[in-house]
């Protein structure tokens, strides 16, 4: 048989002889003239003689009732057991014998199971892990099952390699025979003295106990919870295991669902850290070493969130900026009918309830949480998943991160389906009765077998640089299986990374990668360690050009598996190797043209490490002010509405306050608190000066403030607006406020403003009139009870003595893409510029369902919209800030419009736009909301069917069971009558922009992908890098949001430098020292003491965070 060990160039004609061979030999393949034409394609099991199959037996004592992780499958591990040079297979089997194949090269493999002594124990078992335990250069085989629970038998073994294809079992004799419910472990020197320690990871089951607050965590359990094992060869010369969970600070209870286990440097401090998976309630764990043999848990101060039911992991570098990020699966559907049919996140009450009782937020979905670093030494996270496209990969188990198609970046191939489902929700709702609950204890199989299958293809994607496009078809990778583990590795010696698949009740699946990439394959190898031959723990670094590939080398990688520990990689042009060893020394290496290269140590002394100084340092202000939120659930009146307007607050209003020279600050209060002023000293700390003004207006809930003169006495005054979303009342707090300043003193003059009360949004003074004094734009967000209607906003014109008077036809003949026709919409933010040169002022209008809007002024001053005209048309968006400037230096305003960003599950383009209904549909009196969304080609409800029934209660008879609503269409429920006499809202631009002014025309331009994260509420400029080009500074997050949608947390902050010629580089937080945490609000450049500049950040809920600039 002809070897398919060949070079690229002569692969071809390989691939033509084995197609050729297929058919000569009778061996079945449903698309043999794929092989040339798609990555992957299944070698199959008449041809590789790897028959093994996963196959589950379920009876009354092994089922899904009686061990609820019945479905979860088993692992694969790939490793050369006998070093001839050829990776060779073990799979693990639930409850048949696991089996081990040798590659005999020719992708031909022979079952050596019972010869070697492989087949496991008990019967159940579930991961393997591959690493040499005794470090004699052989790797051994560490298998994890459950037992000591109802009538499962199997334990935890360790089979130490013989060096002649044989095993022995040492589990006892190690210490490492624990009974329980075991996932997984992994192998990693955790304390870096040479040997090589274990992480045992062990899930829950349900019982009275696993259900509580937060700190049943520091519980025992003896079958759940985690397990850390000191291996004690190096310090005693003696191979045996210690348990040192405890001592070390690792959780072991009863709510610690662990499902996976990633060891890795995440800090890169050169000590490995943890990340552990829970399923259910749990949170995840984030163990970060402390380099004194324990850990500190920290997931709730680096992630702002993690996955709900979180299944594998995966830690690897997917942008290539030299830090791991973190991939975490979950069960989230692409298909609508299946979102449609199955549980979904929790009510809006209970997602509550679960953080007051100490829980971290989660959401039921797939997380990428990309490692932004480090501040003031702690790591920092943003989960990308919606943007990065990899958000729903459906009931999702085993996660791998490699490059697959020799482009040098990541890409991603994940496991998923489960033979039923238990999550469907007329499944639960059948089973909830009782008569049910009396038959399912005699005998469950009948209801099992109720469930509906969830039989759906494996999802691969390629790295197109953060973001990932699913390529299933181009791929190779469609059929539906029940998948689990995975493993990869290149099997047959060509140099790029081949894959193996463990399914249940189908024969395990051996893909081949069919790529033409110039693919080289690497091991490093350390003869002179006496714990750590194989180097686990070891990061490799190959640069080409300005590429830099990171590999951190760990033997757990995918589902309950085990993948090589080999590097394939691709590169163009030359290439340099550098290797940081366990032990913290370095080696450097020149590229190479051979496909398969070993590289030994011979290493030196790590160079101190060179670090860059940033632009902005964070200091200790001196301001005090906590904003504090009152806690108003708007749902709970508008219970479909995709996000509150509760937390707008705190403003920032920036003024040289007692004429020093140096910037003061007004800090808006929430409600129960007042505002504070802050005064600056010469050597640039604040301290509060009292005002008395201030006192009575606790009730307000400031969102906007601003310093100017009304008065015409040459000093600036202060006005202050409130807002929210709570009921419109005539109350002080909804009143906008105007504070005089007389002489340092300020004294309340609401009296000279109109007496209206509104939800407001933004002040904006201008002399728009061009009579001398200031006058006052105050736009209005949200109309209580009716959200998506268009409030009232006013302008007022000032008489020169700062009284102010309504101008009650400002917007002239305009005409608003609104019901209402004549406001402009729920505005967010408003900017006063002449954006057409014509020496009058025009008012440029941002908001949600809104256009970003143009009104021009008339020389009767009044305003004509004129956004079509300019080019908006298709700007309507979800807009929260505006910020004008002249970014390009040509003379006149360009803007920057924040927006909700593409980080999130609702998508809008103007071919497929986000649509709202709002209505009376059940003519109850009060109004209602449809989102609708497009998820694929079709358009959808956005709620669930418990949701629109809750809201909609007609909609209970149409919709009995959950199987009526997969495939719903809006004009399913809203019939065409109905629909006419609604208002209909629709988005079509979600991305946060920068607008530039061209005289007649205004062109809009997306930011850089950072600037997509979250949603953006404020944004400032200033030339940060002394280049002479403003740049510009984005904040934004809110947490505010439907459980279904998810909080929108993941902005630290955005620099994006203006490098000229209309183009912005987003700048990482570790070379800007900008990181701002929490739900940005405002942000204000102020002048400082000594020529430096301080940036003030405000936050919803949190201190006013400081930064002063490095350079002068």
């Amino acid at each position: 048989m002809m070897r398919w060990l060949c070079s690229s160039g002569s692969r071809q004609a390989v691939r033509g002889l084995f197609s050729a061979l297929l058919f000569l030999f009778g061996v079945a393949c449903d698309n043999q003239h794929q092989i040339s034409e798609v990555l992957f394609s299944n070698v199959p099991e008449n041809f590789t003689s790897i028959r093994f199959q996963n196959t589950l037996s379920e009876d009354k004592d092994f089922n899904i009732i009686e061990y609820l992780y019945f479905y979860n499958g088993a692992g694969v591990g790939l490793a050369d057991f006998n070093r001839d040079g050829k990776l060779d297979v073990y799979l693990v089997a639930n409850q048949l014998p696991n089996r081990l194949y040798l590659n005999e090269g020719d992708w031909h493999f022979r079952d050596i199971t019972e010869a070697s002594g492989t087949a496991g124990t008990g019967n159940w078992k579930t991961g393997v892990t591959i690493a040499d335990v005794n470090a004699d250069g052989w790797p051994d085989i560490f298998v994890t099952g459950v037992g000591g629970y109802k009538k499962f038998t199997s334990r935890n073994q360790l089979l130490i390699n013989n060096g002649n294809l044989t095993f022995t079992d040492r589990t006892e004799e190690l210490g490492l025979a624990f009974q329980g419910l075991s996932t997984h472990a992994a192998f990693f020197d955790y304390d870096r003295d040479g040997d090589l320690d274990v992480y045992l990871v062990n899930h829950s089951v349900h019982s009275p106990r696993s259900y509580g607050r937060k700190s049943l965590r520091f519980e025992t359990d003896s079958l759940a919870g985690d397990r850390l094992y000191r291996n004690e060869r190096i310090p005693t010369g003696n191979l045996q295991f210690t348990d040192v969970t405890r001592a070390a600070g690792i959780f072991s209870s009863q709510i610690g669902y662990g499902l996976a286990v990633a060891t890795a440097d995440l800090n890169n401090d050169g000590f490995p850290d943890i990340y552990v998976s829970n399923d259910f309630h749990e949170n995840d764990y984030l163990y970060i070493n402390q380099k004194d043999g324990t850990f500190r848990q920290e997931l709730e101060k680096s992630l702002p969130h993690s996955s709900r039911f979180s299944m594998g992991n995966e830690v690897a570098d997917v942008n290539n900026d030299g830090w791991l990020d973190i991939l975490s699966l979950d069960m989230l559907p692409y298909d609508e009918p299946v979102i449609k049919t199955s549980a979904g996140e929790d009510t809006y009450e209970v997602y509550q309830f679960k953080l007051q009782y100490g829980y971290h937020p989660q959401i039921a979905r797939n997380n990428l949480q990309l490692n932004r670093g480090l501040d003031s030494g702690r790591l920092f996270f943003s989960d990308i998943a919606w943007y990065a496209g990899v958000a729903a990969t459906d009931w999702s188990w085993g996660a791998l991160l490699a490059d697959f198609d020799g482009d040098q970046r990541k890409d991603l191939f994940v496991t998923n389906g489960i033979v039923r489902r238990p999550n469907d929700m007329d499944f639960v709702s059948f089973i909830a009765s009782d008569s049910a609950q009396r038959l399912l204890e005699k005998d469950p199989l009948p209801f099992i077998r109720q469930m509906p299958t969830g039989k759906v293809p494996n999802q691969i994607f390629q790295n197109q640089g953060n973001r990932f496009v699913k390529m299933n078809d181009a791929w190779g990778i469609q059929n539906p299986t029940f998948s689990n583990g995975a493993a990869y590795g290149d099997l047959d010696n060509d140099g790029d990374l081949d894959l193996v698949v463990n399914n249940i009740n189908e024969p395990a699946s051996v893909l081949r990668n069919n790529s033409t990439a110039p693919f080289q394959r690497l091991s490093i190898y350390d003869s002179t360690s006496p714990g750590n031959p194989f180097a686990i723990g070891a990061r490799v670094k190959i640069q080409s050009g300005n590429v830099v590939q990171m590999f951190e080398l760990q033997s757990n990688r995918g589902w309950c598996s085990s993948s090589s520990t080999e590097i394939s990689f691709s590169v163009s042009g030359d290439y340099r190797v550098e290797i940081l060893w366990p032990d913290g020394t370095i080696q450097q290496e020149p590229g190479s043209k051979d496909l398969i290269r070993r590289i030994h140590k011979s290493s030196l002394p790590a160079p101190p490490e060179q670090w860059a100084s940033v632009w902005l340092e964070p200091f200790a202000s001196g301001i005090q002010h906590v904003h504090q939120e009152n806690e108003f659930n708007a749902f709970s009146r508008e219970s479909l509405i995709p996000h509150m307007l509760t937390t707008e607050g705190p403003p920032l209003a920036v003024n040289d306050f007692n004429a020093d020279g140096l910037d003061d600050v007004y800090v808006g209060g929430g409600r129960g608190q007042t505002g504070a002023l802050y005064l600056q000293s010469p050597q640039g700390l604040f301290k509060q000066l009292q005002q008395k003004a201030f006192a009575p207006d606790t009730i307000a809930e400031d969102v906007d403030a601003v310093w100017v003169d009304v008065d015409g006495d040459r000093d600036n005054d202060l006005i202050v607006v409130g807002g929210g979303q709570e009921k419109l009342t005539r109350n002080r707090g909804l009143q906008p406020r105007l504070y005089l300043n007389d002489a340092g003193k300020l004294t309340d003059a609401t009296r000279q403003f109109p007496q209206v009360y509104l939800n407001a949004s933004c002040v904006k003074p201008a002399d728009f009139d061009g009579d001398g004094d200031v006058d006052l734009f105050i736009g209005a967000s949200v109309m209580p009870f009716l959200y998506g209607m268009a409030p009232l906003s006013y302008l007022w014109i000032n008489d020169g003595r700062g009284y102010f008077t309504d101008f009650p036809r400002w917007a002239g003949a305009s005409r608003f893409d609104n019901v209402s026709q004549v406001r402009p919409g729920m505005v967010k933010d408003a900017a006063w510029g002449d954006v057409n040169l014509d020496g009058r002022l025009d008012l440029v209008l941002a908001g949600e369902w809104m256009p970003i809007t143009v009104l021009v002024q008339q020389p009767d001053h009044t305003f004509l919209n004129l956004s079509d005209a300019y080019g908006l048309k298709a700007t309507r968006g979800w807009w929260n800030t505006l910020h004008a400037a002249d970014l390009d230096a040509d003379g006149d305003l360009d803007f920057v419009a924040g927006n909700l960003g593409l980080n999130s599950r609702l998508t809008a383009s103007r071919q497929q736009p986000l649509t709202m209904l709002l209505g009376d549909f059940d003519a109850n009196g009060s109004s209602d909301h449809i989102l609708v969304y497009y998820n694929g080609a079709a358009q959808y409800p956005f709620a669930t069917r418990d949701e629109l029934v809750k809201q909609l209660p007609m909609l209970k008879k149409k919709y009995l069971k959950y199987q009526d609503y997969r495939n719903v269409q809006l004009v399913d429920l809203i019939p065409p009558e109905q629909k006419q006499q609604s208002a209909e809202l629709t988005i079509d631009m979600l991305s946060t922009v920068v607008i530039w002014n061209e005289g007649g025309k205004l062109t809009v331009q997306p930011l850089p992908a950072e600037a997509q994260w979250a949603p953006v509420f404020a944004v400032t400029s200033d030339d940060l890098d002394g280049d002479q080009y403003p740049d510009l500074l984005l904040g934004g997050n809110l947490l505010a949001t439907q459980p279904s949608l998810g909080p929108y947390d993941a902005s630290y902050g955005t620099v994006l430098r203006n490098t000229g010629g209309r183009t912005f580089v987003s700048v990482s937080p570790t070379e800007t020292g900008l990181v701002l945490k929490g739900q940005v609000r405002d942000m204000q450049v102020l002048r400082g003491a000594q020529g430096k500049k301080i940036y003030l950040v405000a936050r919803n809920r949190a201190h006013v965070q400081a930064f002063r600039s490095v350079r002068k």
